[in-house]
């Protein structure tokens, strides 16, 4: 069992309160003799007394502690994130404690009323799709957060995001430059607004370049499921009837099945079928050919998101609403 104040004092033969003040930092500002904090110094490393860092922030209306919701804490994109996060909060003096919804709503809203109920002193959010709710109480109660990687339409609250519909919008014009004409995609069913940016920008490209969307080329999948099957029947329907000639792959989570079934059936790529991802991955640059991928502003989208959280756990009031640019293209052989 920990050791306690109240240990201390029985110790000493000391009162509490005046233990309490000796370990306060503002003894001297007290009574208290020089030697009664000695004594309660030497019974601290004697009795190896460590403070309750929670409670003693809690008493001053403050923890120092974040909490980040993230949608999965197994998906390579939000491991790294939160790896920057918490680099970038410890430099301002935060602990970050995280938790995962598994894409799932009500795991999202029980991670954040649990966060809320610890009384951390501010909040990242992935948020998933039917939690808008839950967001906006938050946001009446003046509780300091910032949703990351996903927003809501017309909902005035502090987010960094990605610039889904232009990274999408360049990596199917970057397609289409190579003369590919059956760009094929999968689009999702979910409202998440940053899914949906990324199909649009697929569409207007193919606009731009006077190419009719083709719905058979975009079959809809759930998101964020564990779908390998379905997508590698997709897949198979899109290459031998749809006469697919190239994909644009909007998460990992359909890219690497889709690879694995194109590669075990004998395609080449790019010879047979050009390919690129939305988000990177190491994997795509050990098979051969490497894949193509965008760069996307990882650690950028880590640090706005402590910085702009910081500002408001600090008393800043206007609402930030960032949307952070694609850092190219890594062009590898799969175009």
């Amino acid at each position: 069992m920990a050791t306690t104040i109240k240990d201390i004092a029985q110790y000493t033969g000391l009162s509490i309160s005046t233990v309490s003040v000796a370990l306060s930092g503002k003894a001297n500002k007290s009574r208290i003799t020089q030697e009664t904090i000695n004594r309660v110094k030497e019974a601290q490393i004697a009795l190896n007394y460590k403070p309750n860092m929670l409670a003693s922030g809690l008493r001053k209306g403050y923890t120092n502690t974040i909490g980040f919701v993230l949608s999965d804490v197994a998906n390579p994109f939000f491991v790294k994130l939160a790896s920057v996060v918490e680099m970038e909060a410890a430099k301002h003096g935060y602990r970050v404690f995280f938790a995962g919804s598994e894409e799932d709503d009500l795991k999202c809203k029980q991670a954040i009323e649990t966060f809320v109920n610890y009384q951390v002193d501010g909040l990242i959010i992935a948020p998933t799709s039917g939690v808008k709710e839950t967001i906006q109480q938050l946001s009446r109660r003046k509780i300091p957060f910032v949703l990351v990687d996903r927003y809501f339409k017309r909902m005035n609250v502090n987010y960094v995001v990605m610039d889904n519909y232009g990274s999408a919008y360049r990596a199917t014009k970057y397609l289409l430059s190579k003369g590919r004409k059956r760009i094929a995609t999968f689009s999702y069913n979910t409202d998440l607004l940053h899914m949906l940016d990324r199909f649009e920008g697929y569409r207007a490209a193919l606009k731009e370049h006077q190419i009719r969307f083709d719905k058979r080329l975009a079959p809809v999948i759930p998101f964020m499921k564990d779908e390998s099957l379905m997508i590698k029947e997709y897949v198979k329907d899109l290459m031998e009837n749809q006469k697919a000639d190239a994909f644009f792959f909007q998460t990992n989570q359909t890219a690497l099945p889709a690879l694995e079934f194109l590669l075990l059936n004998g395609y080449k790529i790019p010879e047979d079928v050009s390919v690129i991802v939305f988000h990177d991955n190491d994997f795509y640059k050990l098979i051969s050919p490497g894949i193509t991928a965008l760069r996307q502003p990882m650690e950028n989208l880590g640090l706005e998101s402590v910085d702009t959280l910081i500002k408001w756990i600090e008393g800043a009031t206007n609402v930030e609403k960032k949307t952070l640019p694609m850092l190219g293209i890594e062009e590898r052989r799969s175009v």
